[in-house]
């Protein structure tokens, strides 16, 4: 098997979930040379439909009904504040309904996939996403975690991108009982034009999350 594959994903799946496998892949498939790139979920379906890239992967299914959409990995969204918040006691990991919705939010930009899967989420909970007290909207996840880690508010971000933090206690998970949030992670291309190195790889990812979870999960 060799070739060039063309990959692009969206941001958290770019930057926290596909680099874990590249060395895994690379090391079965040395002869495939991967190009990889990121983009939000509309540069995607561009980059496909101009054939620019040969597989997507995105963070929300999008209604483009010509793409084969499929779930590969279900990623958890975690609420995070400061280590040292003022505003939640130390001795306790849990807030409630109104807390969430009375402390000071940080989110991405109205229209991000993640912020469309967040208030989605909530909505199956029975939340209302609108009731957020946002004083704050980023464009990307680590700005958003620097501002939380500098005690601006709080967040709802995937657990594969603040692993790290959390570790390393500059960010503090969250719970609110009896509220999970959850979402699936989904690749997308063209059925009669995906290359036989991007039909390789999507195998590839297939099979080691079935027999895997990837360490930031």
């Amino acid at each position: 098997m060799h070739g060039n594959l063309i990959i692009g994903a969206s941001l958290t799946i770019g930057e926290h979930i596909l680099p874990y496998l590249f060395g895994k892949f690379i090391k079965e498939y040395p002869n495939i040379n991967i190009i990889f790139k990121i983009y939000n979920s509309q540069q995607i379906i561009e980059k496909l439909n101009d054939e620019e890239i040969h597989l997507g992967f995105i963070e929300s299914m999008i209604s483009y009904p010509e793409f084969i959409q499929e779930s590969f990995l279900e990623d958890e969204l975690v609420i995070v504040s400061s280590y040292e918040s003022a505003n939640i006691p130390d001795d306790n990991d849990y807030i409630s309904v109104d807390q969430l919705f009375s402390l000071p939010f940080i989110l991405r930009e109205k229209g991000s996939g993640t912020r469309q899967v967040i208030e989605e989420n909530l909505r199956k909970n029975n939340l209302n996403p609108e009731k957020l007290n946002i004083i704050l909207e980023l464009e990307n996840t680590e700005s958003i975690k620097s501002a939380v880690e500098s005690g601006m508010g709080i967040s709802i971000i995937s657990k594969a991108a603040v692993q790290k933090e959390l570790s390393l206690k500059t960010l503090r998970r969250l719970f609110i009982k009896e509220l999970n949030l959850k979402r699936s992670l989904y690749s997308i291309y063209y059925d009669n034009t995906l290359t036989l190195t991007g039909e390789t790889f999507l195998s590839f990812i297939v099979e080691y999350y079935k027999n895997n979870r990837s360490p930031d999960l």
